[in-house]
């Protein structure tokens, strides 16, 4: 679909941009939420000031191989083992948004909004539908920030985490989130 003659395309600003994963494990008998951040995400969104309703999201892709954690040894699994992001085929966690709904009519400079994408999550080439919950802030005409959560169960993607002797367990809920600033390509 062409972008309507008024539309402006805006790109994800990497080093202004965070993608997250939360889950909660029991390590050595405290409860722990471990957070994975990576600002190598890119993607786009095409609006139209005056048809906001009618904006498109392409596709979001996350270098997982830079997913950090507060352990090394947990970086290692996650890169060898759970994900699997040290391999050139599974390097890139890959959002392709399907459907968006919610889209106000109208929006104003400085005022936040709230809609869902709804699209096909892949990870480990696997596909699955999620829904993410978004609030987008116009901040000028030519900067968009905003943020995004939804919650995935981890092996409906055929991961699965390893028995190690320190963790009790791990959830099966993962929390994903995004927090962007895209720019106006000029």
């Amino acid at each position: 679909m062409e972008p309507a003659s008024g539309a402006l395309t805006f790109q994800i600003v990497p080093e202004s941009s965070e993608v997250r994963f939360l889950i909660d494990e029991v390590l050595m008998g405290q409860d722990k939420t471990v957070v994975g951040t990576t600002s190598l995400v890119s993607g786009e969104i095409t609006v139209d000031p005056a048809n906001p309703s009618g904006a498109q999201v392409g596709e979001i892709r996350v270098d997982a191989s830079d997913l950090t954690t507060d352990d090394n040894r947990r970086n290692g699994r996650i890169r060898n083992d759970i994900l699997r992001s040290g391999q050139a085929e599974y390097q890139y966690i890959v959002f392709q948004p399907t459907a968006i709904s919610g889209l106000p009519e109208s929006v104003a400079e400085g005022q936040p909004f709230s809609f869902q994408v709804t699209g096909d999550l892949t990870i480990l080439g696997k596909a699955v539908p999620v829904t993410f919950d978004m609030t987008v802030t116009p901040v000028s005409t030519s900067q968009l920030t905003g943020s995004g959560s939804a919650t995935i169960r981890y092996a409906d993607f055929g991961i699965s985490i390893p028995s190690v002797p320190m963790v009790a367990g791990v959830s099966d809920d993962v929390q994903l989130e995004i927090d962007f600033t895209a720019q106006a390509a000029s």
